[in-house]
């Protein structure tokens, strides 16, 4: 599979990983209905291929924000799929899944998967409206912004 990515609400990034034939995918899941802000906290949807050894008892996914380096960890069950919440805004995340087997026995970690949480689009500071001017006084002749009384023979000009 090559990497692909779809711009819509949801971003998919589909990357390969070699290891017993998993593909993980990544998916973007912007929490819906709360305030676009730099500190909103965002999600992450993870999907795999089921490890097809008879003796899986489930899997984990370690994640943390340097590269090589899991401060958490999710024992998601037997399922292929999960979401990680509560991700900052602008932070990058590093992922890796493993299975265990029903004698507790983990496998190493699938490849590593990096994931960037978009950061919020600031709202614009609104731009007051110009209030609109009166037309310039014409024939100001002065200064004072005042017409001046002028006469005009309209038949010589």
């Amino acid at each position: 599979m090559s990497p692909s990515v779809t711009a819509t609400v949801m971003q998919t990034v589909l990357i390969a990983l070699i290891r017993r034939m998993k593909v993980f995918a990544v998916t973007a899941a912007f929490l819906a209905g709360l305030p676009a802000t730099a500190q909103t906290a965002q999600s992450v949807s993870l999907v795999w291929d089921a490890n097809p050894e008879s003796d899986v008892a489930g899997y984990r996914v370690h994640y943390g924000t340097s590269s090589g380096n899991y401060s958490q960890s999710v024992d998601v069950g037997n399922v292929t799929a999960t979401t990680i919440s509560n991700l900052a805004a602008g932070q990058t995340y590093y992922f890796v899944t493993t299975d265990y087997n029903t004698a507790g026995l983990e496998s190493l970690p699938s490849n590593e998967v990096a994931y960037t949480v978009p950061t919020a689009t600031p709202t614009p500071t609104p731009v007051p409206t110009p209030t609109p001017r009166p037309n310039p006084v014409v024939k100001d002749f002065n200064g004072d912004g005042y017409a001046d009384l002028v006469w005009e023979n309209t038949s010589t000009g």
